[in-house]
């Protein structure tokens, strides 16, 4: 919208929506259109003075107009939307723009629409596949065994490569009485320790931690965009039921309608068959206290009658002798701890620690160093409700459990020792406590197995210099087991445990595959790509700008050495903003004179165009001597709009200036000299000064000498009366100038007043003893030979003023004749010093 004053024409242009801003411009009355588009601020108020019958604006103190008050309405009308930018400023600032439901919907719509677009077409992107999935347990007895020398490489890499690390460690701290906290820094330590080894197409999504337990999730980079709902959970079951030194962590995820739950657990120690009352309580109180998916598998048979009361089991354990191992002699010494040392610990800790990630970016350190030694207590309620089992796809919900579960073998030390020798590790199963409560349906129901191939991984003398060792104060035993739910989309690969012997368990190793739907990235995101494409050209022809430009080609005669300009008007006639950018230009010219690069200038180059507004393009150039013509095209680009090509064509007006001798001789000239040569040297005949000649001096003779130039191309006499006026300034002024002109016009003839080929010849032909006049009028044709021996009494004439030879040689030897370049060589070679001989010449010639 416009405001017509007196003076000048405020433009108005509105924001198109939240994100853009107000825009002003000022129009001057009488020219075509505003300069530029003004970006509104909140310091844009606009005053209002009543002068008698008129309305004085202001804007930050310049007076913009007068509007006659019987315009008043008018007025307030501009006033009422300018004021409202001011206010839309001051709301985007403090941001309390309120959200409309429209925008909102939309936001929403097109979440929602992508979503049910992906959900129709997920075959075309979504397809079942193979992950290699390796689960790898080792309780490392509170070593920092990241820094061993041995080769650790066998535990992390495989012929195949592997989509899917889960790391179960068990006591990556010592377990003692005096360290009741977890730290960071071990897993951290970890998970550079096995980038290292498996490589950089890796990434760990998840960590979680519980006093000595720690896991880490580590997936191919490039499956990131499948692991949906990361979470974490632990439970406490060590001393006293509830502290960290034992219990369970589990990983959760699932990808497409998939669940998964990867447990890592260490349970209580002892070979008493009280103690596998207290593992039961264990595996229940998981059961009970941490959400686990509804698999095929049932971690404990639901019959209380195999449970003890958990105060009955104390007692029983209390009875009990422990075994003398470090985790043992850590419960022993916790359990001497005070009422008010165990309530100390217990307020100083948090409940659990570890990594979360829903969009399965990136580890991030924990910001905690300390971790709990406490969990959920036996007091609290189940989380997990109460699930109908018909919807229930137990194959698609699968749980891994991993880690120390200190099972033992419950057989003498002979039958072991003699079942060891002979590698009959069948046979040493079937007294395995573990093997033998799933036999009996008590735990880990609908669980699997890998087929045990390996002697038992506990407890190995890691201090021996045998490799493999078994300490002998205990009963070898599989304390290091991996189970999962049974599920048809999994299948067992191996088995195993690699002689690494050093810390006092081995570690144990399953691989598999997960048949599983896995999005194919490129499919997607091509997907994507072209649904947004088609909502955003839907939004763009909502939104689409369409340019008015005037002038697409525009063709303009100018005279050479002016600079001129060409004004491109674009108008936006779309329904929204635009911002608009010359993109490229390209050039082309037409000159005499090769070599000579054509400067042009573009102002501005780039802008924002609010609906309904103008805006100015100007292109600027300057042609030089010689040159005909100077074409450019430019390539504007605008939001949302086609591209438009914009080509500007500069014709020199016709010129003297660069044109030849035969060229200056216009029909009908009686002097037999060019008339513009004639005229400058005339003027100058008769206003001889001595520094006329002196380019080196201070000019201030520019403009003077453009209108010399324009006379001259005019075929008009010099104006006498500026050339007067100028010298009234500076005396001198107008035979600088004049000299100035003849210079540019004699050095820019075409082909010279003497060519060089014409020179040599005349220099050649020339005797001493011949008359040089004779000889000019003999070699050379009539024009030529007049104008060289016109210019040569001109310069006779300067030299007698008291001007130098030597400045006049040095300035007009070149324009009066001009000889072939040469080198030093062509002297040495005895050719003929074309130099030497114009310089004898010239002597001759001026006296």
């Amino acid at each position: 919208m416009e405001l017509i004053t007196d003076d000048s024409i405020l433009w108005y242009f509105p924001p198109d929506d939240k994100g853009d801003i107000p825009r002003y411009a000022i129009q001057s009355q009488g020219s075509k259109n505003y300069e530029k588009i003004i970006p509104m601020i909140k310091d844009d108020v606009i005053e209002l003075v009543e002068d008698k019958d008129n309305l004085v604006l202001s804007l930050l103190n310049w007076q913009i107009g007068k509007v006659d008050m019987k315009e008043k309405q008018k007025v307030d009308g501009f006033m009422k939307h300018w004021n409202k930018g001011l206010v839309f400023l001051e709301q985007k600032e403090n941001n309390e723009f309120e959200i409309d439901d429209d925008d909102d919907e939309q936001g929403n719509d097109l979440g929602d629409s992508l979503k049910s677009h992906l959900l129709q077409n997920e075959s075309k992107f979504i397809h079942p596949k193979k992950l290699k999935f390796r689960y790898l347990t080792w309780n490392i007895h509170g070593q920092d065994l990241y820094n061993t020398d041995q080769d650790l490489s066998e535990l992390f890499l495989n012929d195949e490569q592997i989509d899917i690390y889960f790391i179960a460690f068990q006591e990556v701290i010592p377990l003692n009485a005096k360290n009741l906290r977890s730290s960071s820094e071990p897993i951290n330590n970890w998970i550079a320790k096995i980038l290292s080894i498996i490589g950089s197409d890796y990434k760990p999504i998840q960590t979680n931690k519980l006093l000595g337990l720690g896991s880490i999730l580590i997936i191919r980079n490039e499956l990131s965009i499948n692991f949906k709902n990361l979470s974490i959970d632990s439970i406490g079951t060590g001393i006293l039921n509830f502290y960290g030194n034992k219990g369970g962590i589990i990983t959760s995820f699932d990808i497409y309608d998939y669940k998964l739950a990867l447990l890592n657990v260490h349970f209580a120690a002892g070979e008493k068959k009280e103690f596998l009352v207290k593992r039961r309580k264990e595996l229940q109180g998981i059961k009970n206290y941490i959400k686990l998916p509804n698999s095929n598998g049932n971690l404990i048979n639901d019959d209380k009658s195999i449970l003890f009361d958990v105060d009955d089991v104390d007692k029983l354990t209390n009875g009990v002798e422990l075994e003398s191992d470090d985790e043992e002699d850590e419960e022993d010494e916790m359990s001497k701890l005070s009422g008010e040392d165990i309530e100390s610990v217990d307020k100083s800790e948090g409940k659990s620690e570890g990594k979360t990630d829903d969009k399965a970016d990136d580890q991030t350190e924990d910001t905690s160093d300390t971790q709990d030694t406490t969990d959920k207590s036996k007091d609290e309620k189940s989380v997990s409700p109460p699930v109908n089992n018909k919807f229930i796809d137990g194959d698609k919900n699968i749980i891994f459990i991993g880690g120390d579960l200190n099972y033992r073998i419950n057989a003498s030390n002979e039958i072991i020792q003699q079942l060891l020798n002979e590698k009959d590790h069948k046979s040493l199963l079937d007294y395995d406590t573990l093997t033998q409560e799933r036999d009996l349906g008590r735990i880990l129901d609908g669980f699997q197995e890998g087929k045990i191939n390996f002697p038992p991984t506990y407890k190995i003398n890691d201090s021996s210099p045998n490799q493999g060792e078994f300490v002998t104060d205990r009963k070898p035993s599989y304390t290091d087991r991996i189970l999962v739910s049974q599920s048809k989309h999994v299948e067992l690969l191996s088995y195993k445990s690699p002689n690494i012997n050093i810390s006092d368990h081995r570690p144990v190793i399953a691989d598999y595959n997960i048949q599983i739907p896995i999005i194919n990235n490129e499919e997607r995101n091509d997907i994507v790509t072209k649904y947004l494409k088609k909502i955003d050209d839907l939004e763009n022809n909502l939104h689409k700008t369409e340019f008015q430009i005037t002038n697409l080609e525009s063709k303009i005669e100018i005279p050479i050495l002016t600079s001129s300009t060409i004004e491109i008007e674009i108008k936006n006639i779309g329904n929204w903003k635009s911002y608009w950018e010359i993109i490229d230009s390209v050039e082309t010219q037409d000159l005499k004179f090769p070599g000579k690069k054509i400067s042009s200038k573009i102002e501005p180059i780039k802008g924002v165009l609010p609906k309904s507004a103008t805006q100015l393009i100007k292109i600027s150039t300057t042609l030089p001597i010689g040159c005909k013509k100077f074409e450019k095209t430019l390539i504007l680009r605008g939001y949302n709009s086609q591209d438009h090509f914009i080509t500007c064509t500069f014709h020199a007006k016709p010129s003297f200036f660069g044109s030849s001798i035969d060229e200056l001789n216009l029909e009908g000239q009686t002097t037999g000299i060019p008339k513009p040569i004639y005229t400058l040297i005339n003027y100058l005949t008769n206003h001889i000064i001595s520094d006329m000649f002196d380019e080196t001096k201070l000019n201030f003779t520019h403009e003077l000498e453009k209108k010399l130039i324009k006379s001259i191309d005019n075929n008009e006499d010099l104006n006498l009366k500026e050339l007067e006026k100028a010298d009234t300034v500076i005396n001198g002024s107008s035979s600088r100038a004049v000299s100035r002109v003849l210079f540019l016009l004699l050095r820019n003839l075409d082909g010279g007043i003497v060519s060089s080929d014409l020179s040599t010849f005349l220099l050649n032909g020339h005797k001493d003893d011949q008359d040089i006049l004779e000889k000019i009028l003999e070699s050379l044709p009539p024009l030529r030979a007049n104008v060289l021996i016109y210019l040569s009494s001109f310069l006779r004439l300067c030299i007698e003023f008291g001007i130098s030879k030597d400045d006049i040689f040095k300035k007009f030897e070149n324009i009066l004749l001009e000889v072939p370049k040469q080198r030093k060589r062509d002297y040495m070679f005895g050719r003929t010093n074309y130099e030497k001989l114009r310089r004898d010449f010239l002597e001759k010639l001026l006296g």
